[in-house]
């Protein structure tokens, strides 16, 4: 079995996500998704998201991984994207 997660990122370039699926393994099968020996992901194209005068970056990443792996996935997956902000 495999779990699904969801989520929408901000600041980030889609780039940045593309460039990490490939160094730990992926393979692009279509554009915007990278298959592993475990996992799946899809990064979507960007969006503008507007929050008062400011324009953000927006776009979903969505990751299917084996259960057992899960967790150690989504750590390094999130240590990864980490920023700092205010």
């Amino acid at each position: 079995m495999s779990k699904e997660v969801l989520l929408e990122m901000r600041t980030i370039k889609r780039e940045e996500f593309i460039e990490w699926f490939r160094q730990i393994g992926g393979i692009e099968t279509k554009p915007g998704t990278f298959e592993g020996p475990f996992w799946k992901a899809c990064v979507s194209e960007p969006w503008e998201v507007k929050l008062g005068a400011m324009n953000f970056s927006s776009l979903y990443v969505k990751i299917n991984v084996k259960d057992d792996k899960l967790e150690d996935f989504m750590k390094k997956f999130r240590l990864r994207f980490l920023r700092a902000g205010g």
